[in-house]
């Protein structure tokens, strides 16, 4: 249990604070959304300038704490983000959208500024310590209630290969079988945003807000939709399809286009009856379970995590491509049956690396390593490592470290593997340069180091670097073992 005494409590200037753009309040399709662009949101969807107004009227109550946590540098608040931005906008009435500007402005000029310019904030150890009060503001009455799918949202969060779904749901203060119907949900619902939908239809759907969340989740939660559809849940709520793919797609746009049409919904869809009937109806659209395949949820939907925000809230820096939280994306795939790499694999996809970047500092510096060491062995080509060490006098038990296995595979012009030029350059440098900016001796300093503390930016850097040796690693493929080194 939490002993939220703890919680360090501070007076913080607003303007110093920053709204979270992994707010749940903000769809999944808001990628790397600047501080203007989640005011807009808020204002948009959520009354802010309601909550602005009682503010003016009313006073700002000492009873209101924000709760925040400290990221990257930035005072991030993780609950009361609409009060918090309605403070901005109170202080600051030009960074609302143009159509809103002057009724803001109209409130400006109705309240002292230094009545609201610092606001007290209890500052949580990390976002996990902040979760149970958080779902329960959010999932029971009182504080404005988020859409199922936001609450889904938020929840996708804390899922990651270490923890079960019972414990998950204990911390949360949540029934199981409602986490696990959430989570469900979430992913589905993630899945349809991947639809080659009309424009139209994949506008309504993109927008939580507008879909009909309620008719689908009561569709995947039906004990008929997974066999129907080919697919088989984890208590994660993650799937995969023993079918052909375009079968599943094809089904599941008819679906999707049914619940925006309103041509289906939670009152024709009441009993699990209604809805084997529903989908009895689908006709050409129905799936073909014959056609065989194999797909995942994961391969439809690659999660994604959001970068550290602009240094400024006005600064007008493009936009970043949105990403999956783990360091390894989802269309790198391991083909290898080595149970520690694997194990290292899937947690290097699942572990967020903003939030464990030491965990998946340490796991991928292991990994790399073993994909070397495997490399050689499944090759055969460690044996002429060994052998040529042992002439030179090297004990039996005598193993090379990372970088010398590392150089030997580079040595080794019929290696198999396809390097360009410039990545064996770089690996070159990275075994070899310690003034290189990415170096085995920085990954050693991550393992060994109690000052070599790895950053997510860090960490994405190895990654994309390392990427195209560490696919080949990956691959159950070997080329001959008769290569000499």
């Amino acid at each position: 249990m939490n002993d939220y005494r703890e919680w360090p409590e501070k007076t913080i200037s607003v303007v110093s604070l920053y709204l979270d753009s992994r707010n749940p309040r903000i769809p999944h399709i808001s990628g790397n959304a600047k501080q203007r662009d989640l005011i807009a949101q808020l204002i948009e969807h959520d009354k802010v300038y309601e909550l602005a107004k009682d503010i003016v009227e009313q006073g700002y109550f000492p009873t209101e704490v924000l709760i925040g946590v400290e990221e990257n540098g930035k005072k991030i608040i993780v609950e009361g983000n609409r009060r918090l931005a309605a403070l901005k906008l109170l202080l600051s009435p030009e960074v609302a959208p143009p159509k809103y500007l002057k009724r803001f402005q109209s409130l400006h000029t109705k309240i002292a500024p230094e009545s609201i310019g610092k606001v007290r904030v209890v500052f949580a150890p990390s976002r996990d310590d902040a979760a149970p009060i958080i779902v329960k503001r959010h999932t029971a009455n009182g504080i404005k209630r988020w859409e199922r799918s936001q609450q889904a949202q938020y929840l996708r969060e804390f899922v990651d290969g270490n923890i079960s779904v019972e414990e998950l749901a204990r911390k949360l203060g949540m029934n199981r079988s409602e986490l696990t119907s959430l989570l469900k949900s979430d992913t589905m619902y993630q899945v349809a945003n991947t639809l080659s939908l009309p424009e139209e239809t994949k506008r309504i759907v993109s927008d939580p807000r507008k879909f009909n969340i309620t008719t689908l989740e009561r569709l995947v939660d039906s004990s008929s939709f997974g066999p129907f559809m080919g697919l088989s849940f984890d208590e994660f709520g993650q799937f995969t399809g023993k079918t052909n793919v375009k079968e599943f797609e094809r089904a599941y746009m008819r679906i999707i286009s049914d619940i925006v049409h309103g041509e289906v919904d939670s009152r024709s869809l009441n009993s699990d009856k209604d809805i084997k009937t529903y989908l009895g109806s689908l006709g050409k659209d129905k799936p073909d379970l014959s056609k065989k395949g194999s797909f995942t949820s994961e391969d439809l939907t690659p999660g994604v995590t959001v970068e550290a925000e602009e240094n400024s809230q006005d600064d007008e820096k493009p936009k970043h491509p949105r990403r999956h939280k783990g360091l390894i994306p989802p269309h790198i795939k391991c083909h290898l049956t080595n149970p520690r790499i694997e194990a290292l694999f899937y947690e290097l996809r699942r572990l967020s690396v903003a939030d464990y970047p030491n965990s998946c500092g340490i796991s991928f510096r292991v990994m790399f390593e073993l994909l070397v060491a495997n490399y050689l062995d499944k090759t055969g080509k460690i044996k002429l490592l060994l052998a040529a060490q042992k002439a030179k006098g090297k004990t039996d038990d005598w193993y090379p470290t990372f970088r010398q296995t590392l150089n030997a595979l580079l040595d080794d012009a019929n290696s198999g593997l396809d390097l360009n030029p410039q990545a064996r350059k770089f690996f070159r440098h990275m075994a070899n340069d310690k003034h290189h900016l990415l170096t085995i001796d920085r990954l050693d300093q991550f393992v060994h180091n109690k000052f070599g503390v790895p950053t997510e930016t860090q960490l994405r850097e190895f990654w994309a670097a390392s990427e195209e040796l560490v696919e080949q690693l990956l691959s159950d493929s070997s080329p001959s073992p008769k290569a000499k080194i």
